[in-house]
């Protein structure tokens, strides 16, 4: 048997993959799915990939098709745990993880399913009220705008953003931008699903002249690196978060006087 369901409590999917997976064994994965999230407002999840051997091509497109479909959905989940003694889970949850916070992931050795189990069944911890990840940074120059991110994006706080940010845009037929990053709290998955996110990307991209990140983590700051290539026409460059004022100076522009009195507050404290 491929697929086999574990025991678990009621908000918890527990399943075991063994063999090679096929696409019915995606399909009974996924009625399960539809079924709990029918029932619970939030579930967890508990995959034991310690017996998976390989999977069909139709495993791999309903799998595919199914991860895309629950983005919608990510914001009820939990925690997944994963049972593993192969390297690709943990490639996988160092990967995601930075991204998408919220959701607790974590790998168990093969052996070790009970205890997965067991810590996907944990109730979550009481929330901290979301503030606003973003705050617009004046500047001297009209078609040059700084941004600082420090928290989570919210889907409701997206959609504002990506407002304001395309009316920017489309005053101007070129633009600069500075982003300091304070603090990444990840991404509510819903956020990627909102129709006007990708039109907006679009249009910075072929906008962008100079664009200056600074303080970024080192993951995110090897992802502009990786990715900067691809964007010809856009120059982009990270720097220390220390070195802020050789950031506006490459971008050729000042931040307005509120900006800077805050920056050296944050560095006084730091």
């Amino acid at each position: 048997m491929a697929f086999e369901r574990l025991d678990s409590p009621d908000h918890v999917i527990a399943v075991r993959l063994t063999g090679k997976v096929t696409g019915e064994d995606i399909a009974r994965y996924r009625e399960i799915l539809d079924a709990k999230l029918a029932q619970e407002r939030e579930i967890s999840l508990c995959v034991d990939f310690a017996g998976l051997e390989d999977m069909d091509f139709d495993a791999f497109t309903a799998g595919a098709r199914a991860d895309f479909e629950l983005l919608s959905h990510l914001g009820r989940f939990h925690r997944c745990a994963f049972v593993s003694d192969k390297e690709w889970p943990e490639a996988l949850v160092r990967y995601i993880d930075p991204i998408f916070p919220v959701l607790e992931l974590k790998v168990f050795p093969a052996g070790e399913r009970a205890a997965a189990i067991a810590w996907a069944a944990e109730p979550k911890a009481e929330a901290e009220p979301e503030t606003p990840a973003v705050r617009f940074l004046t500047t001297d120059r009209e078609d040059t705008l700084g941004f600082e991110v420090d928290g989570r994006f919210t889907s409701g706080e997206m959609e504002q953003l990506v407002g304001e940010f395309q009316a920017w845009l489309d005053r101007h037929e070129k633009v600069r931008l500075l982003c300091r990053m304070k603090r990444f709290g990840g991404v509510d998955p819903s956020v990627f699903l909102q129709s006007g996110l990708i039109p907006m990307k679009l249009s910075a991209i072929r906008k962008v002249e100079r664009y200056a990140i600074v303080g970024a983590s080192p993951w995110m700051r090897t992802m502009v690196e990786t990715l900067g290539p691809l964007f010809s026409e856009m120059e982009i460059r990270n720097f220390a978060a220390e070195q802020e004022a050789e950031a506006w100076t490459w971008i050729e522009a000042k931040p307005s006087e509120s900006a800077v009195a805050e920056a050296a507050y944050l560095r006084h404290c730091s």
